[in-house]
């Protein structure tokens, strides 16, 4: 969730609908990119129709290429291609092994901003941070490199590490607020043809604020995603119920109570295995999602007899930047990665 003065309710949406078509990139038109107007279009080589949104989203049909993003500190090869899920190309960067039983997956979170502006996702550099952190899990762990993936939720565009601007297909509802099923469940889909790809049975994923929502609901809805699934939420407010009335007043603005078409993490979370594993993190600081939202999914978890659930407020450490209220500092994040990093690498 990003930080709201002003939301407006939708009455309805579209969800973007896809073929569900194989990317080979033999099979590709040339070029790295090419975006598709909203409409219908004959895909060149796939013998496929795709129909984009009809709000305007855009639809993304790439091939991969490799780029080394960011210079000049610890340089990280990093794989810039599309995931196909059901019904949706989410952009995606992956680093680290092509090979690796365990998929570390990095979800961002809304792009709304304050003056109500929606910004391309890597404007503040989460792409980078994902490409340190490849690095980074090997220094902590010891163990082989894992893979990476940062996957771009439906409908938003990222400031690529090769240049220009690129966008997963669908709809991002505004940047806001778009947590909701078919973007979920599809996002799932193309994690899982992912792992297969790397050869990976056990996943970790790492969400922040909205990207939060999509991880925490994840492992309830797909349980079966992986033999071991790991979570760590960093400032999702994931009692959204409460966190709507607490922002409502917050910012003054009634409308945000009826925002409702995002999904709540606390109406997920029957179907959770026992053993997957869920922490959550909220800088103490937060005042957009304030640490009781977090400490009370963990709670309601806790006491379905969930023994992994685990609630931490962050303080700021010494020899690393002061916490930034609800921005995602991954430096703070990462020893508790790596030490949920080498639990899944321990169990059987």
């Amino acid at each position: 969730m990003s930080k709201l003065f002003s939301l407006t309710r939708v009455a309805g949406f579209l969800v973007v609908g896809l073929m569900t078509v194989g990317f080979a990139s033999s099979a590709l038109a040339d070029g790295f990119w090419n975006y598709v107007e909203p409409g219908s279009v004959e895909v060149a080589g796939l013998g496929a129709t795709i129909a984009t949104s009809a709000s305007g989203g855009k639809v993304a049909i790439c091939t991969d290429k490799t780029v080394t993003y960011p210079a000049g500190k610890n340089e990280t090869p990093i794989t810039e291609r599309c995931l196909q899920g059901s019904a949706t190309a989410f952009m995606a960067y992956t680093s680290g092994s092509d090979q690796s039983d365990i998929l570390v997956v990095f979800i961002h979170g809304d792009t709304y901003q304050d003056d109500g502006r929606v910004e391309p996702v890597n404007k503040k550099g989460w792409i980078e941070q994902t490409g340190w952190a490849a690095i980074d899990y090997v220094k902590g762990t010891g163990d082989p490199q894992p893979s990476i993936l940062n996957i771009i939720r439906a409908g938003e565009e990222v400031q690529s590490p090769g240049g220009g601007e690129q966008t997963s297909s669908g709809d991002n509802l505004g940047g806001k607020d778009n947590h909701i099923l078919p973007y979920i469940d599809d996002m799932a889909a193309a994690i899982r043809l992912h792992m297969q790809q790397v050869g990976a049975t056990r996943l970790l994923i790492v969400g922040h604020s909205g990207g939060a929502n999509y991880a925490t609901i994840m492992p309830s809805r797909h349980a079966d995603l992986a033999k071991q699934i790991g979570v760590i939420s960093v400032s999702c407010g994931c009692d959204v119920q409460a966190w709507r009335s607490y922002a409502a007043n917050k910012y003054n603005n009634r409308s945000i109570l009826r925002e409702t078409r995002g999904e709540n993490p606390m109406d997920h979370l029957n179907n959770i295995r026992p053993d997957t594993i869920i922490w959550a993190f909220t800088p103490y600081n937060d005042d957009v999602t304030p640490s009781r939202f977090d400490a009370a999914y963990i709670e309601a978890l806790q006491a379905r007899g969930h023994p992994n659930a685990r609630f931490v407020e962050l303080h700021d450490m010494e020899g690393t930047s002061p916490l930034d209220g609800h921005k995602y500092k991954y430096q703070y994040i990462l020893p508790y990665a790596v030490e949920m990093f080498a639990l899944l690498r321990g169990q059987n």
